[in-house]
């Protein structure tokens, strides 16, 4: 009977950790949206509208709309545009969340 009342007290804890947890802000969302996917456009500005996000807090990147991406253009296209906006916004302490909007590619190539 003990261990069932432990793992209840466990779970009861670990429950009331995560609910005061707090809810992320606009401020602390970054959103990466691909220019070159209309789709990405229109739902990266609908998103940041409805959330609240600041402007200074999307970043328009220029890459494939393809699935994959290889590792080279994954680290010049998107991953290089990306940190080049968190320093030079000084965004990197803020940022807790990225947003990958549709149209960025979810897989990147290995390398050969």
């Amino acid at each position: 009977m003990s261990k069932r009342r432990n793992l209840c007290l466990i779970i009861l804890l670990v429950l009331s950790v995560t609910a005061m947890a707090e809810a992320l802000t606009p401020d602390q969302v970054l959103v990466v949206v691909n220019e070159n996917s209309p789709d990405s456009v229109t739902l990266g500005k609908a998103y940041a509208r409805m959330r609240k996000i600041p402007k200074q807090n999307i970043v328009l990147v220029k890459t494939t709309t393809k699935y994959d991406v290889s590792r080279d253009n994954y680290n010049e296209q998107i991953l290089q545009p990306i940190t080049d906006a968190l320093i030079k916004r000084k965004l990197a302490l803020k940022i807790r969340c990225i947003c990958l909007i549709w149209g960025i590619p979810v897989r990147v190539a290995g390398k050969m």
